[in-house]
């Protein structure tokens, strides 16, 4: 039993701690704000982590052979400080993430190879008084898509800037039956959107004009847990849904924005704490495009598109080594794969395609525990 505990995990993300009750491990932050005050322990951390896609979507049409390949390099460092529960508790947290995306396709002009670079900010901080937690935070997302092909007269571009700018309210609690933990929550998160859209003269190639197009999202939604807790060991199911989703824009906006489809996620959680080790594995089932702002990257360069039909299963292993005070050091794996139907970015059809996406992170952890 003890083998099959480590053998599991060098298998589960990073991320967060669950909805019901704190995780074992420092680096993980919490869903639920109402769950803050269960820490045992405080402690100062510093994460590091990376993770790459190799995306292919397979089409021939619009003289295109063999498809299209996406390849994704992704880099993120957080910053993160939590104190001790046992009354009115604080956690505070900063995340940066850059991203590049390459595709590379080839049509009857010949290979065409684009590099696009994405940026992210989140910081958060929540407040609980052991009976009710608040969480608030800010995002805001930078991303620049541009493809150009053909030559005058008859050269055409994509030229899209996007800017986006979140707002964060997380409002949740925790009941105590016995060794078991209830735990729910309540999102709420709007959006203030930018397109910087560029236009070019198909006969010089040069600029033509530029234009600024406004919109702005709502998202409600909530989550509930229910874990099994003692001094070594966390289980836990929680259930994440979005409920509503809406998306404002000018009647002459350039990209379709279609209405988000509802989204959600399952998640299992299985830890254990040995002393100075403690291990752990979490699974996920995620159906369309559920994500947390501190992964707006990738939900925005890979999965904007999924329909809540589309299924994703993600395992992540997470183990550390160290005293129950001081210097703790920690990691990671994660890996997931998913087969969807979905349209090509420039190929503005209609269409949707066989897609075929990979993906693994691993990343480490160093903590200071008081």
């Amino acid at each position: 039993m003890k083998f099959l505990a480590i053998f599991l995990s060098l298998l589960s993300l990073n991320a967060h701690s669950q909805v019901a009750a704190a995780s074992f491990f420092p680096s993980m932050k919490s869903i639920n704000p109402g769950i803050t005050h269960t820490r045992t322990s405080g402690f100062l951390a510093i994460d590091a982590s990376v993770k790459s896609v190799d995306r292919h979507q397979d089409s021939q049409v619009g003289g295109l052979k063999d498809g299209v390949q996406i390849d994704v390099e992704m880099n993120k460092k957080t910053f993160f400080r939590a104190g001790k529960g046992g009354g009115t508790t604080f956690e505070f947290l900063v995340d940066q993430e850059e991203g590049v995306m390459n595709q590379t396709f080839e049509d009857l002009s010949g290979k065409v190879d684009r590099e696009m670079n994405a940026k992210s900010t989140f910081w958060s901080g929540v407040i609980d008084f052991a009976w009710l937690g608040f969480m608030v935070g800010q995002a805001d997302y930078k991303y620049r898509f541009f493809l150009e092909a053909d030559e005058p007269p008859d050269y055409w571009a994509i030229d899209n800037d996007w800017s986006i700018d979140y707002d964060l309210f997380k409002l949740g609690t925790t009941f105590d039956i016995g060794s078991f933990t209830l735990g729910v929550f309540y999102l709420s998160q709007k959006g203030e959107g930018l397109l910087n859209k560029t236009y070019y003269n198909p006969s010089t190639t040069e600029v033509g004009s530029r234009e600024l197009y406004k919109f702005s999202s709502e998202t409600k939604g909530y989550g509930v847990g229910l874990g099994y807790l003692t001094k070594k060991l966390h289980l836990e199911i929680s259930h994440e849904a979005i409920t509503s989703e809406r998306i404002k824009k000018q009647n002459d906006f350039p990209v379709e924005l279609d209405k988000p489809e509802l989204s959600s996620r399952m998640t299992l959680v299985a830890e254990a704490k040995l002393k100075w080790f403690a291990i752990g594995v979490r699974l996920r089932q995620i159906a369309g495009n559920f994500y947390d702002l501190e992964d707006v990257i990738t939900s925005k360069l890979l999965y904007e598109d999924l329909q809540k039909n589309d299924v994703r299963t993600e395992t992540t292993l997470n183990f550390s080594f160290g005293d129950q005070k001081g210097i703790t050091y920690s990691a990671f794996y994660s890996s997931e794969e998913t087969q969807t139907e979905e349209p090509i970015n420039f190929l503005d059809n209609g269409e949707v395609y066989p897609t075929k996406t990979k993906s693994q992170a691993f990343g480490v952890n160093v903590s200071y525990i008081y």
